[in-house]
């Protein structure tokens, strides 16, 4: 049986913010029609994805589905090359080519596969 941390809630409460805080921009770019295509996150969900993503040790596996950008957040994604990627950027994480998450990456044990 695995051994899990001892929840910390303010350390819990503080990636549940800074997953809203971050899904929060990603909805204003959308909004502002800077953002192509349909968007889906995890604005609701944030407590999952917080104490999951924690729990997970080097070397862990994550498959994500189309409400992925926070869980890649929490995981050590740089977010400069979420928005990039989302803002159909050459220096995004698939260069810009997936626009919306039209995306399959790979990045250290990390899936991200979907079609929005």
């Amino acid at each position: 049986m695995p051994e899990f941390l001892p929840p910390d809630q303010w350390a819990l409460y503080a990636l549940m913010l800074k997953s809203r805080l971050f899904e929060g921009a990603i909805t204003r770019l959308w909004n502002d029609g800077l953002i192509s295509g349909e968007m889906h996150l995890g604005t609701g969900e944030e407590a999952i994805i917080a104490g999951i993503v924690p729990q997970l040790r080097p070397g862990d596996a994550m498959a994500l589905d189309h409400r992925g950008s926070a869980a890649m957040l929490l995981r050590g994604v740089d977010p400069v090359l979420i928005l990039r990627e989302l803002l159909g950027q050459p220096d995004g994480l698939c260069g810009g080519e997936s626009v919306a998450w039209i995306t399959s990456i790979r990045l250290e044990n990390l899936w991200h596969t979907t079609r929005i």
